[in-house]
């Protein structure tokens, strides 16, 4: 009899923490010209400093054309153009800047956001190191150029910048912000969040603050305290699409799927071209069983962005929930010609070929994960399972031990490995693994089952059909569970309750041909023959390959008959 496993499926969550830039409007021009272009000037810093950047952009244009030589008019240009996301727009205008006044500090600053805009990082750091060595004392430049290593993932050095930038300037936001980012990607929360509050207490109107705080409280597993700093990004700028779709991710962890599609339906309405949002809404729908819609947003979101990866590993998870492997196995082999290191889809794409009884291609799979992360636990445990389904008993323990020393308190690695001991008979090792399983989970249906199945074999029924109970109560709609139950009434000769277990084993899954020999074998016991030589025509008719062992027992059947 074929036992149930519990098998690892990884999601990948879609988040969204912002670092902030530091490009500088110059509020002041040398009046050499004409009182008409120093007034171009003036009131396109003013509608700069309002955020109308177009407005901004015509009297600079108006001052340029009174003044061609206005270093200073070409800078502000180039940010208001940058503040549009017209990047070589604006870096036309810093390279015209540099050309016309080589040692401005901060237009080679502001040169290096574009490129930092542009995921140019290395002549962001180019034009950052010649503003520091224009002007060692320029405090926006080290925040900018430890903007440049953080998204090269060198974060030890960014936060060297970070460091440098709050020395020189203990009031600079933008560089405690930066840092806290930083320091979440390096995994260290606390740290993060120490930035963020002290950005906060130096900018208490700063909405993108509380939004990145609100992801190492998520990290941390705070949920309340992540949606108490979206919900407050989310006051302060109702605009902020990213604050909805974070929040939408922390309400599906705590199981508000019906929250998290609003906030995602928000972020969506706000800003229809954010495939995050289109992808956290799939993650939503997906929890909720809703696999069409969800797949429909995982489209929208490769359509938007097709390049992101964790779009096509969970639009794979969608499909093989939906049993359509094959499209799965599509998703999973795009995610690796985009990611050839993701050990992620490595490891989903083995656990369809598991689900397709291609063991040794799911083995491969996970062989291929665990070389490119050796520490990924859920690729050991699923390579154990393929190799518990080869009969590879031994192969499959050693598999299991590794998850469990990578982690401790992984409650389907106990209660996988109790099942290798099963299948190897030993059935005072796998109790006590079902045992940890169910401590760790409490309301680990398959655990109870599969510990009921090992006290059926040592002949202790009574205590199977206590764990088999607590498996229905768990899960009523488990067939296997009282298909099981039906066997441990059936070995204690309690044949009319075994009867009755059999029969919900049908009805919740009328293909169960394991299930009507084993009613078939209670209606014979009972000397109910004609009975159970119907059970066993139908177990001959839905299971063809194991016909023999059908057969035999309609022969003995009839005989008695």
């Amino acid at each position: 009899m074929k036992k149930s496993k519990k098998i690892a499926l990884l999601i990948i969550l879609g988040i969204a923490i912002y670092y902030v830039l530091s490009f500088l409007v110059i509020p002041y021009v040398k009046k050499t010209v004409s009182r008409d272009a120093d007034f171009y000037f003036d009131r396109g810093l003013a509608y700069s400093h309002k955020g109308e950047c177009n407005r901004a952009i015509r009297n600079y244009n108006k001052a340029i054309e009174l003044d061609p030589g206005n270093a200073l008019a070409y800078n502000n240009r180039g940010v208001a153009y940058e503040n549009k996301g017209e990047y070589d727009r604006a870096m036309q205008n810093y390279n015209k800047a540099i050309e016309l006044d080589p040692g401005d500090a901060l237009a080679y600053n502001n040169r290096g956001d574009a490129y930092n805009d542009k995921g140019e990082y290395d002549r962001a750091i180019q034009d950052c190191n010649k503003a520091i060595k224009l002007d060692s004392t320029l405090a926006v430049a080290y925040n900018n150029r430890g903007l440049a290593y953080s998204n090269k993932g060198e974060h030890d050095r960014a936060i060297q910048d970070y460091n440098k930038a709050i020395d020189l300037d203990p009031n600079l936001v933008k560089a405690y912000s930066n840092r806290g980012v930083t320091y979440n990607d390096k995994w260290e929360y606390d740290r993060a969040i120490q930035d963020f509050n002290k950005a906060i207490e130096l900018d208490p109107g700063d909405a993108l603050a509380y939004n990145n705080r609100g992801l190492p409280y998520y990290y941390k597993g705070e949920y309340d305290r992540a949606i108490q700093d979206y919900d407050k990004a989310v006051e302060l700028d109702p605009k902020l699409a990213l604050a909805y779709y974070n929040r939408s991710l922390t309400h599906s962890n705590k199981g508000e799927y019906d929250r998290a599609i609003q906030d995602c339906d928000k972020a969506i309405k706000l800003d229809p071209k954010s495939a995050l949002a289109y992808y956290n809404r799939g993650l939503a729908y997906h929890y909720k069983k809703k696999y069409a819609r969800a797949i429909q947003d995982y489209d929208k979101t490769i359509e938007l962005d097709p390049k992101y990866t964790p779009a096509y590993n969970n639009r794979g998870l969608t499909y093989s929930n939906k049993r359509e492997y094959d499209r799965a196995i599509q998703d999973y082999g795009k995610a690796i010609e985009l990611d050839s290191t993701s050990a992620l889809a490595y490891n989903n794409r083995g656990l369809i070929y598991y689900y397709k009884e291609e063991y040794d291609r799911a083995i491969q799979e996970c062989n291929k994960a665990i070389e490119l992360n050796p520490n990924f636990t859920e690729a050991y445990n699923n390579r154990g399972l393929a190799y518990n389904n080869k009969g590879e008993y031994n192969q499959a323990i050693q598999d299991f031990n590794k998850a469990i020393e990578l982690k401790p308190r992984l409650d389907k690695a106990y209660s996988n490995r109790g099942l290798a001991y099963y299948y190897k008979e030993e059935y005072d090792r796998a109790i006590p693994d079902y045992n940890k399983a169910i401590k760790l989970d409490p309301e680990f249906a398959l655990a109870y089952n599969n510990r009921g199945l090992a006290y059926n074999d040592k002949g202790d029924y009574d205590r199977a059909i206590q764990d088999f109970n607590k498996a229905i109560e768990l899960n009523p709609k488990d067939a296997k569970a009282y298909n099981n139950r039906g066997i441990a009434y059936k070995n204690k000769e309690e044949y009319d309750q075994a009867i009755q277990d059999f029969n919900k084993a049908i009805e919740l899954n009328p293909k169960d041909a394991k299930a009507y020999n084993n009613r078939g074998i209670a209606y014979k016991n009972k000397e109910e023959y004609d009975q159970a030589i119907q059970d066993y025509d139908k177990a001959i008719e839905l299971d063809p390959e194991n016909a023999e062992i059908y057969m035999k027992n309609r022969k003995i059947a009839e005989e008695l008959q």
